[in-house]
Protein backbone atom coordinates (compact mmCIF):
# COMPACT_ATOMS: atom_id res chain seq x y z
CA UNK A 1 0.00 0.00 0.00
CA UNK A 2 2.84 2.42 0.83
CA UNK A 3 4.36 2.06 -2.66
CA UNK A 4 1.04 2.71 -4.40
CA UNK A 5 0.33 5.78 -2.29
CA UNK A 6 3.86 7.05 -2.91
CA UNK A 7 3.51 6.53 -6.65
CA UNK A 8 0.20 8.39 -6.75
CA UNK A 9 1.72 11.22 -4.77
CA UNK A 10 4.72 11.36 -7.15
CA UNK A 11 2.47 11.33 -10.22
CA UNK A 12 0.64 14.40 -9.00
CA UNK A 13 3.95 16.15 -8.35
CA UNK A 14 5.65 15.34 -11.68
CA UNK A 15 7.81 18.06 -13.15
CA UNK A 16 7.08 19.79 -16.43
CA UNK A 17 9.91 17.78 -17.98
CA UNK A 18 8.29 14.48 -16.98
CA UNK A 19 4.90 15.69 -18.18
CA UNK A 20 6.41 16.56 -21.59
CA UNK A 21 8.01 13.11 -21.87
CA UNK A 22 4.74 11.45 -20.85
CA UNK A 23 2.83 13.49 -23.42
CA UNK A 24 5.30 12.60 -26.20
CA UNK A 25 4.90 8.93 -25.32
CA UNK A 26 1.10 9.19 -25.26
CA UNK A 27 0.97 10.95 -28.63
CA UNK A 28 3.45 8.75 -30.48
CA UNK A 29 2.37 5.40 -29.04
CA UNK A 30 -1.34 6.31 -29.09
CA UNK A 31 -2.57 3.64 -31.52
CA UNK A 32 -0.04 0.95 -30.66
CA UNK A 33 -0.63 -2.18 -28.63
CA UNK A 34 1.63 -4.13 -26.32
CA UNK A 35 0.05 -7.54 -26.57
CA UNK A 36 -3.64 -6.87 -26.04
CA UNK A 37 -3.12 -3.74 -23.92
CA UNK A 38 -2.45 -0.16 -25.00
CA UNK A 39 1.28 0.36 -25.50
CA UNK A 40 1.28 3.18 -22.96
CA UNK A 41 0.45 0.63 -20.23
CA UNK A 42 3.85 -0.99 -20.81
CA UNK A 43 5.61 2.39 -20.66
CA UNK A 44 3.79 3.27 -17.43
CA UNK A 45 4.77 -0.09 -15.94
CA UNK A 46 8.44 0.66 -16.68
CA UNK A 47 8.07 4.13 -15.13
CA UNK A 48 6.43 2.60 -12.05
CA UNK A 49 9.37 0.19 -11.67
CA UNK A 50 11.80 3.10 -12.02
CA UNK A 51 9.94 4.90 -9.24
CA UNK A 52 9.81 1.81 -7.01
CA UNK A 53 13.53 1.09 -7.39
CA UNK A 54 14.65 4.74 -7.58
CA UNK A 55 16.84 4.35 -4.49
CA UNK A 56 19.27 2.47 -6.76
CA UNK A 57 20.14 5.60 -8.73
CA UNK A 58 21.35 9.08 -7.74
CA UNK A 59 18.41 11.25 -6.69
CA UNK A 60 19.52 13.99 -9.10
CA UNK A 61 19.06 11.60 -12.04
CA UNK A 62 15.51 10.47 -11.25
CA UNK A 63 13.70 13.05 -13.39
CA UNK A 64 15.79 12.21 -16.47
CA UNK A 65 15.39 8.46 -15.86
CA UNK A 66 11.60 8.72 -15.60
CA UNK A 67 11.56 10.67 -18.87
CA UNK A 68 13.78 8.06 -20.55
CA UNK A 69 11.53 5.28 -19.23
CA UNK A 70 8.50 6.90 -20.88
CA UNK A 71 10.45 7.27 -24.13
CA UNK A 72 12.61 4.13 -24.18
CA UNK A 73 10.84 2.68 -27.26
CA UNK A 74 9.87 5.90 -29.02
CA UNK A 75 12.72 6.09 -31.57
CA UNK A 76 12.50 2.37 -32.30
CA UNK A 77 8.73 2.02 -32.64
CA UNK A 78 7.39 5.41 -33.78
CA UNK A 79 8.13 8.27 -36.17
CA UNK A 80 9.33 10.55 -33.38
CA UNK A 81 12.71 12.09 -34.16
CA UNK A 82 15.73 12.77 -32.02
CA UNK A 83 15.24 16.48 -32.70
CA UNK A 84 11.73 16.36 -31.22
CA UNK A 85 13.04 14.73 -28.06
CA UNK A 86 15.87 17.24 -27.80
CA UNK A 87 13.52 20.21 -28.27
CA UNK A 88 11.06 18.91 -25.68
CA UNK A 89 13.53 17.58 -23.11
CA UNK A 90 17.34 17.63 -22.80
CA UNK A 91 20.51 16.06 -24.26
CA UNK A 92 20.94 13.62 -21.34
CA UNK A 93 17.49 12.11 -21.87
CA UNK A 94 18.07 11.90 -25.62
CA UNK A 95 21.37 10.06 -25.04
CA UNK A 96 19.72 7.46 -22.80
CA UNK A 97 16.83 6.98 -25.25
CA UNK A 98 19.27 6.58 -28.16
CA UNK A 99 21.24 3.95 -26.24
CA UNK A 100 18.00 2.08 -25.51
CA UNK A 101 17.03 2.07 -29.20
CA UNK A 102 17.77 -1.24 -30.92
CA UNK A 103 19.80 -0.81 -34.10
CA UNK A 104 20.66 -4.48 -34.36
CA UNK A 105 18.92 -7.82 -33.95
CA UNK A 106 22.05 -9.08 -32.21
CA UNK A 107 21.35 -9.08 -28.44
CA UNK A 108 25.04 -8.88 -27.53
CA UNK A 109 25.58 -5.79 -29.70
CA UNK A 110 22.44 -4.19 -28.29
CA UNK A 111 23.34 -4.88 -24.64
CA UNK A 112 26.86 -3.52 -25.26
CA UNK A 113 25.25 -0.36 -26.62
CA UNK A 114 23.04 -0.03 -23.52
CA UNK A 115 26.04 -0.72 -21.26
CA UNK A 116 27.62 2.60 -22.28
CA UNK A 117 25.51 4.47 -19.73
CA UNK A 118 24.48 3.53 -16.19
CA UNK A 119 21.05 5.18 -16.47
CA UNK A 120 20.35 3.36 -19.73
CA UNK A 121 21.21 0.11 -17.94
CA UNK A 122 18.78 0.93 -15.14
CA UNK A 123 15.92 1.70 -17.56
CA UNK A 124 16.71 -1.45 -19.57
CA UNK A 125 16.61 -3.63 -16.46
CA UNK A 126 13.26 -2.10 -15.46
CA UNK A 127 12.03 -2.62 -19.03
CA UNK A 128 13.16 -6.26 -19.02
CA UNK A 129 11.43 -6.79 -15.65
CA UNK A 130 8.20 -5.35 -17.11
CA UNK A 131 8.53 -7.38 -20.32
CA UNK A 132 8.94 -10.65 -18.44
CA UNK A 133 6.08 -9.86 -16.06
CA UNK A 134 3.82 -9.18 -19.05
CA UNK A 135 4.88 -12.41 -20.76
CA UNK A 136 3.95 -14.35 -17.65
CA UNK A 137 0.66 -12.44 -17.26
CA UNK A 138 -0.26 -12.96 -20.93
CA UNK A 139 1.04 -16.57 -21.18
CA UNK A 140 3.42 -15.52 -23.94
CA UNK A 141 5.74 -18.50 -23.67
CA UNK A 142 7.57 -17.82 -26.95
CA UNK A 143 8.69 -14.34 -25.93
CA UNK A 144 9.49 -15.54 -22.42
CA UNK A 145 11.71 -18.27 -23.88
CA UNK A 146 13.55 -15.60 -25.92
CA UNK A 147 14.22 -13.58 -22.76
CA UNK A 148 15.35 -16.69 -20.91
CA UNK A 149 17.74 -17.56 -23.74
CA UNK A 150 19.17 -14.00 -23.68
CA UNK A 151 19.56 -13.96 -19.89
CA UNK A 152 23.23 -15.09 -19.75
CA UNK A 153 24.25 -12.32 -22.19
CA UNK A 154 21.99 -9.81 -20.45
CA UNK A 155 23.61 -10.60 -17.08
CA UNK A 156 27.18 -10.77 -18.38
CA UNK A 157 27.02 -7.37 -20.07
CA UNK A 158 24.59 -5.34 -17.95
CA UNK A 159 24.87 -6.62 -14.37
CA UNK A 160 26.06 -3.90 -12.02
CA UNK A 161 26.35 -4.41 -8.29
CA UNK A 162 23.96 -1.55 -7.49
CA UNK A 163 21.25 -3.26 -9.59
CA UNK A 164 21.86 -6.80 -8.36
CA UNK A 165 18.54 -6.93 -6.48
CA UNK A 166 16.61 -6.14 -9.68
CA UNK A 167 18.59 -8.73 -11.63
CA UNK A 168 17.78 -11.28 -8.94
CA UNK A 169 14.09 -10.41 -9.24
CA UNK A 170 14.30 -11.16 -12.96
CA UNK A 171 16.13 -14.41 -12.26
CA UNK A 172 13.34 -15.44 -9.86
CA UNK A 173 10.76 -15.10 -12.65
CA UNK A 174 12.56 -17.84 -14.54
CA UNK A 175 12.97 -20.04 -11.48
CA UNK A 176 9.19 -19.93 -11.01
CA UNK A 177 8.71 -20.95 -14.64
Amino acid sequence: MFIVVGMLKNKNMDSQLIMRARELALVYHADQKYGEAPYFDHLQMVVNLVRIYSSMIPKDDLEDVICAAYLHDILEDTLCTQDEILRALNPRILLVVKLLTKNSSNPEAYFNQVAQDDLAIFVKVCDRFANIACCIRDDNDDKLAKYKEQNPIFYRILLRENYRYLFNQIKEFFELD
